[in-house]
């Protein structure tokens, strides 16, 4: 990925504020908090400038470390939430994760996979990134945990890329998976409807 782009993204239109792509934090709480603990260690990957870390730190999960390629955004956020001292920011690659086999509870992606999806110059090149930034995801979550992707598109095009090669079930990485619709649009509304796409870590929780 291009991290020049998302740098020259940032600085032109968002270090005043904030970009939440497809969902706002208040949109998925409905979705996120049954799933998520105060004890939990939640990483956030391609974070960017989303509120998405902080409301969450707000709604009483604070073990956050919010991740970005992009050190002037990631700079920026540490900043600006210096307030909320248990919750972290780091440059990172999702490729290449900086965090301890097994030492994750949830990982959260709004939208990264989807970027890299469409960030390399040919679909082989970018399918192998997100194949390596999935088995990273595999790599550092505990048994019994959870990776929520939110995506534009539904099971018919994410589930294999989420499950791998191998899918779900017995001798595999993931124990269940499942994909359900969020963001819907409101009564006589236009708008998009995006997908939650909920995977489990096979393994007893501990």
């Amino acid at each position: 990925m291009d991290v020049l782009f998302w740098e020259k993204f940032y600085e032109a239109k968002c270090f005043s504020g904030s970009h939440d792509c497809y969902c706002s934090a208040a949109d998925l709480q409905a979705l996120l908090m049954p799933l998520l603990r105060p004890t939990d260690k939640v990483v956030h990957l391609g974070c960017g400038n989303s509120t998405l870390g902080p409301e969450l730190y707000d709604l009483g999960v604070q073990d956050i470390v919010n991740i970005d390629f992009c050190a002037p955004v990631v700079a920026e956020m540490q900043a600006r939430y210096m307030d909320r001292p248990k919750m972290q920011w780091k440059v990172m690659d999702t490729t290449a994760l900086d965090l301890g086999t097994g030492t994750v509870h949830v990982v959260l992606d709004k939208g990264t996979l989807d970027a890299m999806l469409c960030a390399y110059s040919g679909l082989v090149e970018a399918r192998q990134a997100v194949d390596t930034m999935r088995q990273e995801v595999q790599r550092v979550l505990a048994a019994g945990g959870h990776w929520i992707v939110i995506s534009h598109s539904g099971p018919e095009q994410r589930e294999a890329l989420v499950t791998g090669p191998e899918g779900v079930g017995q001798g595999t990485a993931w124990a269940a998976y499942n994909c359900t619709p969020v963001c819907l649009p409101k009564d006589g509304q236009e708008g998009n409807t995006y997908f939650a796409h909920v995977l489990v870590r096979a393994g007893a929780e501990g």
